[in-house]
C-alpha cells in the first residue's frame, strides 16, 4: 500500500483523497453525503470500500471511480465497514438498524449474520485470526464472534448465535462500568490484545479479550471525561507506545501505559476525531 494515499470521509461533502501524504487534496467522484467508515483491502489496496449514507460503495482503482455494491434493505445507515485481511473476498458492514451483513465475493452478494436491537458503531476483524470479529453497538455493548459472524445454529431465527457479549458478568463484577464501552481498537503489534475505552477508563483485553486489566491514565477511574476519550492508537514496531486523544489534547505513553505525558501544542482547538499512525513510517502521524 502507498502510505501517501489517504482517504478522508466528511459529514456532508463525500470523500476526499490525497496522493501526496496530505500536501494536496481533491474531492472524489463521491462528492456528497456522509462517509462514516472507510476500509482499504489489506491484500489489494486498489480495492476500497466506504460506508456512504445507506450504502456501501466500492472502488477497484484506489478511489478514482466508484460503484454501489450494497444498499441496506432495512433502510439503515451504514456505520462501519471492514475487510478480512486473510481472505480479502470477505467484507463486513454494520448498520444503524442493528444488522451486520457479510459478503464472501468482494461485495457482490451479501448475507445477514447479525440482527440486534442496537445500531452498530464499530466493527473490527482480528488480523491474526480473521474468524474473530468484534462489534460495538451504539448502546455501548461489545460483542465478539469466533466464527466470522456465522451462526452456530442452522435455524434462521438463530441469526445471532454466532455472537456473544465479550464483557462477561465476572468481568463486570471485577471492574465496575467496564461493560459501558465507547470505543475499541486492536494492538498493532499484538492483535490478540483488544483495547477498550470505557466509563471506568482505558482497559486492555489480552488473549482476544479474555483476560482484562485497567490501563491507568491521567484521567481518574470512573471520571465522566473517560466517555470522551477517542483514538486509542498503538504504533507498529513500538510495542510500549500508546496514544489517545481527549478533546484537542494528545496523551502519550512510552512504557505501555505506566506513565503518561500530555502533548498540548496541537495546532487547533477543535476536537481530534481521528488520529492515525503511518504504518510504514510510524513517526509520521495524522
Amino acid at each position: 500500500a502507498d502510505p501517501n494515499i489517504i482517504y478522508l470521509g466528511t459529514k456532508t461533502n463525500g470523500l476526499y483523497l490525497t496522493l501526496t501524504g496530505g500536501e494536496s487534496w481533491y474531492q472524489s467522484d463521491i462528492d456528497s453525503g456522509s462517509i462514516r467508515s472507510i476500509a482499504i483491502d489489506p491484500i489489494d489496496p486498489n480495492n476500497v470500500y466506504v460506508a456512504k449514507d445507506k450504502t456501501v460503495m466500492k472502488s477497484t482503482d484506489q478511489g478514482l471511480t466508484w460503484e454501489t455494491v450494497y444498499a441496506d434493505v432495512q433502510g439503515g445507515t451504514i456505520k462501519a465497514v471492514a475487510v478480512d485481511s486473510f481472505e480479502h473476498s470477505r467484507v463486513y458492514a454494520g448498520t444503524s438498524a442493528g444488522t451486520v451483513v457479510k459478503s464472501v465475493d468482494y461485495g457482490i452478494n451479501w448475507n445477514l449474520v447479525m440482527q440486534i436491537g442496537d445500531g452498530i458503531e464499530q466493527l473490527l476483524i482480528a488480523p491474526q485470526d480473521t474468524l474473530i470479529v468484534y462489534v460495538l453497538t451504539d448502546d455501548q455493548v461489545l460483542y465478539q464472534s469466533v466464527t466470522g459472524g456465522e451462526p452456530t445454529s442452522g435455524l434462521a431465527e438463530d441469526i445471532t448465535t454466532g455472537w456473544s457479549e465479550l464483557i462477561t458478568e465476572e468481568v463486570k463484577d471485577a471492574y465496575d462500568d467496564s461493560q459501558q464501552v465507547f470505543g475499541i481498537s486492536l494492538d498493532q503489534n499484538d492483535p490478540t490484545t483488544l483495547y477498550t475505552v470505557t466509563r471506568r477508563g482505558l482497559m486492555k483485553g489480552q488473549n482476544n479479550g479474555q483476560n482484562w486489566s485497567d490501563i491507568t491514565t491521567l484521567v481518574a477511574v470512573d471520571d465522566k471525561k473517560n466517555d470522551s476519550i477517542r483514538n486509542l492508537v498503538t504504533v507498529p514496531g513500538k510495542p510500549n507506545e500508546l496514544y489517545f486523544t481527549l478533546g484537542h489534547v494528545i496523551h502519550k505513553s512510552v512504557d505501555g501505559g505506566v506513565t503518561w505525558k500530555v502533548i498540548e501544542n496541537f495546532p487547533s482547538a477543535r476536537i481530534i476525531y481521528r488520529y492515525i499512525v503511518d504504518p510504514q513510517t510510524p513517526n509520521v502521524m495524522y
